[in-house]
């Protein structure tokens, strides 16, 4: 086991990568014209809460391990963490998790209301797609298109979105549907976050999988550890079944890595942060 120091001295320069995206982040959700001082508070809001910006953190480093400038990344970056910012407003909202606090501050539905917060991540959701086109009018090429698309497809009716109205409509607690569930509402945005970067740069099919199927086993293995933690999932896994989850996930996910690295990728930084989030920080 590495020692916490170590993974700590991993995880620090992180958030040197991330200072310049979260300025960019920032700078877009900011500079954007609004017809409602209401709604765009509301959105800026929603966006500076804090938060780990994992999925465009992921987006980055498997970026910088395939040896390309992070910045080509950066709207599509914007794109992906605009989608989960509009999920979390709308899964905060009375009608779905009815939570009254994110990241240790009111949730958007709570400080603006029902009605703002409803618009508001209709409004980032809509703001994603407009950067996506605005970057295809200046890159308009063939791999820019695939990224794009896949984004789109892993958080739309066949991905997260998807997902999650399986889980408002079903009430069973087969361990088949669980896992349908979370791959679609958890796992596809970091499938996107991991595979879009090596579509966008027109990777080798070989690659491409590799890095899809890391997405797919880090969001599953995220979820079954979050519903392992606080019981709220709806199949209530219970500790030894995930357990066993756990461990496959986590040996897949090494696997993966030890394949990349050995196919000449420095995948160092990537590594860091995978022992950060499943080998550390969720250990107990």
């Amino acid at each position: 086991m590495i020692e916490k120091q170590e993974i700590m001295m991993r995880i620090f320069p992180f958030k040197d990568i991330l200072s310049d995206f979260e300025s960019y982040l920032n700078g877009y959700i900011t500079s954007k014209n609004y017809l409602s001082d209401e709604l765009k508070n509301a959105c800026i809001y929603s966006v500076q809460s804090g938060g780990k910006r994992l999925r465009p953190l992921i987006l980055i480093l498997i970026t910088k391990m395939l040896g390309k400038d992070i910045k080509e990344i950066y709207n599509l970056g914007i794109s992906l963490e605009l989608i989960h910012e509009f999920s979390l407003i709308h899964d905060d909202m009375e009608c779905m998790d009815n939570d009254n606090y994110r990241r240790g501050m009111l949730t958007v539905h709570k400080k603006y209301g029902e009605d703002i917060a409803l618009l508001s991540g209709d409004a980032l959701l809509n703001m994603s797609f407009e950067n996506a086109i605005n970057e295809l009018q200046i890159n308009n090429d063939l791999n820019t298109i695939k990224a794009y698309k896949y984004l789109f497809e892993c958080s739309g009716h066949m991905g997260m979105i998807g997902g999650q109205s399986l889980e408002c409509e079903t009430s069973t607690q087969d361990l088949n549907t669980y896992f349908n569930i979370i791959l679609n509402k958890t796992a596809k945005l970091i499938m996107a976050a991991t595979t879009c970067p090596a579509l966008y740069f027109n990777c080798e099919d070989e690659i491409c999988k590799k890095l899809n199927d890391l997405g797919k086993y880090m969001g599953l293995l995220f979820q079954i550890i979050d519903d392992r933690s606080d019981g709220d999932g709806i199949y209530k896994i219970n500790k030894t079944k995930a357990d066993e989850f756990i461990i496959y996930y986590k040996n897949e996910i090494h696997n993966i890595i030890d394949e990349l690295r050995n196919a000449g990728y420095d995948t160092s930084e990537l590594n860091g942060l995978i022992l950060y989030l499943f080998d550390e920080e969720y250990e107990n």
